[in-house]
């Protein structure tokens, strides 16, 4: 039974200056192909036919490209459309990854031979991402359950297709060219989903596909393979950290960045006090005071690209990418008179996923920080 594609409302997690887990995909596919040796005749040994061109059996998918706010897109055109290496995401709950499996047999053998998929992991997950295999492949036996185990290509129909001659076959893995993130809740560190297809050749008529497949070597048949595709989920973060300059006197150059691997949104408040440093027998103490008669303080915010709201937050214009740095918040802070008490100033950063379903994400912001925010124009409210 193939499970259905759903758009589930994810619940998304806020850090503050900590972690948000998220996650990603690498595939490698080729093909190579073997020959069992030719069994021995009674009057001649028997030769077994031949295949034209190894890569005439093989298995591909769209690159993508990353925009700045963590959506990925197929790459449809050029030198770099397609890859048999694979791709790497990073997945966030409410996204949608291009996914377009697809395995070609061109001239592949004059013989009849079966097409076969094998799908492997996540079998725990399958709420996690949801996906379905397209129904031109059957379950092969009662291992092939939900989106794993062993399926032969029936193009749509009852029985297995027995591909032979010179016609060219591509077939599609998965009903839709995507899978939907729906959530992160089972999903481990570290998990994979394994595709690989085989082409065996019919040597006996009466034989299933099924049997065909359990003794495509002891049959002494042709069998082509191709490379697993593996889909590896690494499980990511989004992490808000503060940077600054100090020299003693004045802080400059306060930025906020985001150490994870996903896109963020960012927002910072910052702190302002005056701290007075007493000894209490024989241990430090600071005593806080807010505004101490006789002292200033001169702090200078960025606007351009941070914008101030009313609970008090600033929130930054933009989408900060995995391992980059806003612009700065304040651009230098010092004390301007008193010196009784000494200036400190505290920024508190925070960070949320910055993709998403528009719905889940506008719904995350705004339960989050009670704001919404509004990327054609860089603007919050």
């Amino acid at each position: 039974m193939n499970k259905k594609s759903s758009y589930k409302k994810s619940l998304i997690a806020l850090v503050v200056c900590g972690v948000l887990l998220i996650s990603a995909l690498i595939g490698g596919i080729s093909a190579k192909y073997t020959q069992k040796t030719a069994k021995e005749g009674t009057g001649a040994d028997i030769t077994l036919q031949q295949v034209e061109n190894e890569t005439d059996f093989y298995l591909l998918e769209n690159n993508v490209d990353q925009e700045s706010d963590g959506d990925y897109n197929a790459v449809k055109e050029g030198d770099n459309a397609y890859t048999d290496q694979g791709v790497t995401y990073y997945l966030i709950p409410g996204t949608i990854l291009p996914k377009t499996a697809e395995v070609t047999v061109k001239n592949k053998t004059n013989l009849p031979a079966y097409l076969y998929l094998e799908i492997g992991g996540l079998e725990s997950v399958d709420d996690d991402l949801a996906y379905s295999i397209i129904n031109k492949w059957a379950p092969l036996d009662a291992s092939a359950t939900g989106t794993t185990g062993t399926y032969v290509y029936t193009n749509g129909g009852t029985d297995a297709v027995k591909l032979a001659g010179q016609t060219e076959t591509k077939v599609k893995v998965f009903e839709s060219d995507r899978l939907n993130v729906d959530s992160l809740k089972k999903l481990s560190e570290k998990e994979n989903l394994t595709i690989l297809c085989y082409l065996v050749q019919i040597m006996d008529e009466d034989m299933s596909a099924k049997e065909v497949f359990d003794d495509r070597v002891a049959n002494g048949g042709l069998i082509d393979t191709t490379a697993k595709l593996i889909n590896q989920f690494i499980v990511g973060e989004v992490e808000a950290t503060i940077a600054e300059t100090f020299d003693g006197n004045t802080k400059s150059n306060v930025t906020v960045k985001n150490n994870g691997n996903v896109p963020a949104l960012m927002r910072a408040k910052v702190v302002v006090n005056w701290v007075e440093t007493v000894t209490v027998d024989g241990e430090t103490q600071y005593n806080v005071i807010a505004n101490p008669a006789g002292h200033t303080a001169s702090i200078s915010y960025n606007t351009t690209n941070w914008q101030l709201l009313s609970d008090g937050y600033y929130y930054y214009k933009g989408y900060v990418a995995a391992g980059a740095s806003t612009e700065a918040l304040i651009t230098e802070a010092k004390a301007t008179a008193g010196t009784t008490y000494q200036l400190q100033v505290e920024v508190l950063a925070e960070a949320i996923q910055a993709t998403g379903f528009t719905d889940d994400l506008v719904k995350a912001v705004k339960d989050a920080w009670g704001r919404s925010y509004n990327a054609n124009n860089n603007s919050w409210n």
